[in-house]
């Protein structure tokens, strides 16, 4: 009995959701598409009651089905909600429901409702359960965007900026450059406020290129709170600059005075090589012309002592001169 009661509330109270009341109506599309990790902004006005002013008024986005209530959204700050990644972000005191939804997830996917509650007539309670709205997380598609692309000239400084998909007004993504370890840039983190509240985020690359580092990939990678994460590459287009006074970088530098040192190194080599060569020749010739001389071109003294091989060469005189001591 209880259950077939239970069953007779809920269609009646669907069926008194489902039929707008004179006076309560509402404007906002039935499906919307969001890809994960991004967000979307559903417009939304209302009418309760035939009035289009209130003070301090209540509102709340809800999940279906109607029952239980499964708040998602609201202005009540003491109200807990089921997801914090959902915003009533318009004012309801004038009519409007725009409902934001920032960084999707694909448990986000599912149909919601708009329920209106004036804080000081009791009797304006409305639930537009008549007008649903689908919502559908996607895979993630959209790419991150990379400004200036084309080329670029060698010794010229140059500014790469990367901009995260999306607008949204969630927790900001973390945005890095991979495969600039060799081209040694500077990395700059910032956000930008757009006219509609949402923010945009950008990390700049400044460098300066050589051309070496012509046809380097570089990769923007935006990781986004859940984890998900997409990127974009592109492939450097350095061209030589048409001034030929580039100073060269460091590691230009360091070569050149390495290779100033060995010419340094080796004009010294050959230098002394030369004058050994030189001194050598020339105690050689001197040699060869005391061997010229008569007498093995030595000229000794009378009475003096000669050597073991002066004996055996000379016998004669040798001993002659002892005879003489």
């Amino acid at each position: 009995m209880w259950f077939h009661l239970s069953i007779v509330l809920l269609l009646l109270w669907k069926s008194i959701l489902c039929a707008e009341l004179p006076g309560y109506s509402i404007f906002v599309n039935s499906s919307f598409s969001v890809q994960e990790s991004l967000c979307v902004t559903i417009p939304c006005t209302f009418i309760a009651s035939s009035r289009s002013g209130f003070r301090n008024s209540r509102g709340f986005w809800l999940k279906s089905p109607i029952l239980p209530f499964q708040v998602v959204a609201t202005n009540v700050k003491s109200r807990s909600v089921l997801k914090q990644n959902f915003h009533l972000t318009g004012n309801t005191d004038n009519g409007d429901c725009t409902l934001t939804i920032t960084d999707a997830r694909r448990e986000d996917a599912g149909t919601y409702y708009f329920r209106f509650e004036d804080s000081i007539n009791n009797s304006i309670n409305y639930n537009y359960g008549s007008s649903l709205v689908n919502v559908k997380v996607t895979d993630l598609s959209d790419k991150p965007k990379i400004s200036p692309v084309g080329r670029i000239t060698a010794g010229e400084e140059v500014t790469l900026d990367c901009t995260n998909p999306g607008r949204c007004s969630g927790k900001s993504p973390l945005i890095t450059w991979e495969g600039k370890d060799e081209i040694s840039g500077v990395t700059q983190r910032y956000m930008e406020r757009n006219e509609d509240g949402t923010m945009t985020h950008h990390a700049s690359l400044t460098f300066i290129p050589w051309i070496e580092h012509n046809q380097s990939l570089l990769t923007c990678k935006v990781t986004f709170e859940s984890n998900v994460t997409t990127s974009r590459s592109i492939r450097l287009m350095v061209q030589a600059s048409p001034d030929q006074s580039i100073v060269c970088p460091v590691c230009r530098c360091m070569d050149s005075i390495f290779i100033a040192g060995m010419v340094a190194g080796n004009i010294i080599i050959l230098t002394l090589i030369t004058v050994g060569s030189y001194f050598f020749l020339k105690k050689h010739t001197e040699k060869k012309k005391l061997g010229n001389k008569p007498n093995g071109g030595e000229q000794r003294e009378q009475g003096t002592e000669s050597t073991y091989q002066d004996l055996i060469g000379q016998k004669d005189d040798i001993y002659y001169n002892i005879r003489t001591q």
